[in-house]
């Protein structure tokens, strides 16, 4: 009756009643259909049916007196939604802007060269002594030699070795500082007679280092270094990936006078171009672990509530969250295991579309529970793109809206539109 402009009287008579005769699953829908008009001025409450008469009449007259004053036409049009799909900044609704991320750029990223560079210089302004090998055995031993010999003693428990630091290390270290003109001289890498050992612990295999303290402090100051690069250098690939990919950015808005509930959304796209959650590469699980710790993901596809827009209200209820417990050691599941399935639930949570195939076409849908007059919201998240369709198709169905509403939206590539990201 409300879809179709009738005018609706409905009142909730709470009396007493006998158990006996109750419906428990009748009464439970009542009860859920209270609450979900509680706010809408649908229905009314009352006591007892005296009660009921007044309201009733009261109810009565203002709708018919104004019909026979002529204030109001019986004839004239009812209030109804009207819903349309636009981009988030454009008045036209039948374009979209296809933007292009620069995530490489935030504030964090960019600030991560000049930091490792600032140790380096650091560790160049003072050396330390060579390793003493006066007191070594010299033993004619040929290269392939030295290494079987070096790898026997790594294998060995509670062995002493040298610490000298790992070529991977190096080369890493090397890399980066030559695309900064830095020069890494060969005393760089001296840690003095700093030696190691295995021993077996709680957690496996375990390192354990005997030399001064200087000599550890220089060994973990170039870890530091090592590990520093080879994250932002991850970081660099994963967010390249990312940036590559071109996106839109659509909102749902009722123009029309009256509000619309369960309405559902469904876009037709161009086989192949919608870039989904299980196209995103996972990175490595230090990568991870800081996109999880900070919400990335979040910040990088959400699009953001505004005071012209709200933001989207259908997000599943079981909101994936970072896992910092400790990893039982015989689950049989590695922590780069672990991290990227919780990667995968973020992108779920996020891109809540269901996806669908049909001949030529994805389809993506979802769904609004409810949409007041002259409000925007936005979609569950932006659609990134493998490669840009012509247009996107749309259709909508809601409960206050006898048709389909179908319409296209022309999707242009304009290469100077860039959203800079700076969250850190």
């Amino acid at each position: 009756m409300l879809s179709s402009g009738k005018q609706v009287f409905l009142y909730f008579l709470e009396i007493p009643i006998d158990p006996s005769i109750l419906n428990t699953k009748e009464y439970e829908k009542v009860k859920e259909f209270k609450e979900k008009y509680r706010d809408r001025g649908i229905y009314c409450i009352v006591k007892n049916e005296d009660e009921l008469r007044k309201v009733l009449t009261n109810h009565l007259i203002k709708h018919f007196l104004p019909l026979m004053t002529g204030e109001k036409n019986v004839n004239e049009k009812s209030k109804s939604p009207i819903l349309k799909i636009r981009d988030v900044v454009l008045d036209e609704f039948n374009k979209a802007i296809v933007r292009h991320s620069q995530f490489f750029e935030c504030k964090d990223l960019l600030e991560k060269p000049k930091s490792i560079i600032q140790k380096i210089l650091l560790l160049k302004k003072e050396y330390l002594h060579g390793r003493d090998r006066s007191n070594v055995e010299k033993l004619p031993l040929t290269q392939i030699d030295k290494e079987l010999m070096r790898q026997i003693m790594e294998d060995s428990v509670n062995q002493l070795i040298d610490a000298d630091i790992p070529e991977e290390w190096k080369s890493t270290i090397i890399n980066f500082s030559a695309k900064y003109g830095i020069e890494i001289e060969a005393q760089f890498w001296n840690v003095g007679n700093l030696k190691k050992k295995y021993s077996l612990g709680l957690f496996g295999r375990e390192t354990v280092f005997e030399g001064n303290e200087s000599e550890k402090t220089r060994y973990e100051k170039i870890q530091d270094i090592y590990f520093e690069i080879r994250d932002y250098e991850i970081c660099n690939t994963f967010f390249s990936s990312v940036d590559s990919q071109g996106y839109v950015k659509l909102v749902l808005t009722n123009i029309g006078d009256t509000f619309d509930e369960d309405v559902h959304v469904k876009l037709i796209i161009k086989k192949g171009c919608v870039f989904k959650p299980k196209d995103f590469p996972a990175p490595d699980k230090s990568i991870i672990k800081k996109i999880l710790k900070k919400n990335l993901l979040y910040n990088a596809f959400i699009i953001g509530k505004s005071d012209t827009i709200d933001s989207y209200s259908g997000y599943p209820e079981q909101l994936p969250h970072y896992n910092n417990r400790i990893l039982n050691l015989f689950d049989g599941v590695s922590d780069q295991e672990q991290y990227e399935q919780q990667f995968i639930d973020n992108l779920k949570h996020i891109f809540c579309y269901k996806y669908f195939s049909r001949d030529d076409y994805d389809i993506l849908k979802f769904h609004v529970n409810y949409l007041k007059h002259n409000t925007t919201m936005a979609f569950p998240s932006i659609l990134i793109f493998k490669e840009f369709p012509e247009f996107i198709e749309y259709e909508i169905t809601s409960r206050y809206i006898p048709n389909i509403v179908k319409g296209k939206i022309e999707i242009s590539d304009d290469s100077t539109i860039i959203l800079i990201h700076s969250q850190n």
